[in-house]
């Protein structure tokens, strides 16, 4: 899970509490893997993704 925007700058503050309540309605180790991390684009990644996806478009991938 990768958690963005003005919500992602609070860093821990914001993160462990979301990595602790996954952990607890994931069940048993599956929460494990479920990394909860912050973005790492900034504030430019809605316009990366769609600029990625039009490039796929294009290519027809």
């Amino acid at each position: 899970v990768v958690i963005g925007g003005g919500v992602a700058q609070a860093g821990d503050l914001i993160l462990e509490p979301c990595r602790e309540e996954a952990a607890r309605v994931i069940l048993g180790e599956a929460s494990k893997a479920v990394p909860i991390v912050p973005a790492e684009l900034g504030p430019e990644a809605a316009a990366l993704g769609a600029a990625a996806l039009a490039r796929e478009e294009v290519a027809g991938t």
